[in-house]
């Protein structure tokens, strides 16, 4: 008799292990849940999207890329609030890319589009257009105020506008 309560401490202790080892493991899954609801609604970022069209053919193939940034100043005196990196495409004779730039806070940017020596040296950054002073060739990007985007609560979309995609026709390096 004493061997058969002994057995069945043993078998109770071993479900009541095997019932905390699987609320733990429980609660592990549980905590790892993909919740894509941000905690903090105040705290959501938001996209600027469109198509850049580009002026001419001779098209830069390697040794960088092509990008377009949104600052939220204007001039731009340091890194872009948000940067998309473009895969331009050549159709019926113009080359075309489309952008998205994510992770922008509500506010006010301005956009610049570029070709970018990979890796980045100084005088390797070439802005080619600017959203509202496309292709401004005559006085540089700083004759004219690029148009400046909106971002307020949601995306942005349909921001296109006209860009070089010669670097030789850049309007400012650095």
């Amino acid at each position: 008799m004493k061997e058969r309560k002994d057995k069945l401490k043993t078998s109770s202790r071993h479900y009541l292990v095997f019932f905390i080892f699987t609320v733990i493991i429980a609660v592990i899954i549980y905590s790892c849940d993909d919740n894509t609801t941000p905690n903090n609604p105040g705290s959501s970022t938001y996209s600027i999207s469109g198509t850049i069209t580009f002026n001419g053919t001779s098209i830069v193939a390697s040794g960088g890329s092509y990008n377009v940034s949104a600052f939220n100043a204007w001039y731009p005196t340091g890194s872009p609030n948000g940067i998309a990196i473009m895969n331009p495409v050549l159709n019926g004779g113009v080359y075309t890319a489309i952008y998205s730039i994510a992770g922008l806070s509500n506010g006010n940017y301005f956009l610049a589009s570029a070709w970018t020596k990979e890796p980045y040296v100084t005088g390797g950054n070439y802005v080619l257009g600017t959203n509202g002073c496309d292709t401004m060739a005559l006085g540089g990007p700083f004759a004219c105020r690029p148009d400046s985007i909106v971002v307020n609560g949601s995306n942005v979309i349909n921001i296109n506008f006209i860009s070089y995609i010669d670097t030789a026709n850049s309007l400012v390096e650095f």
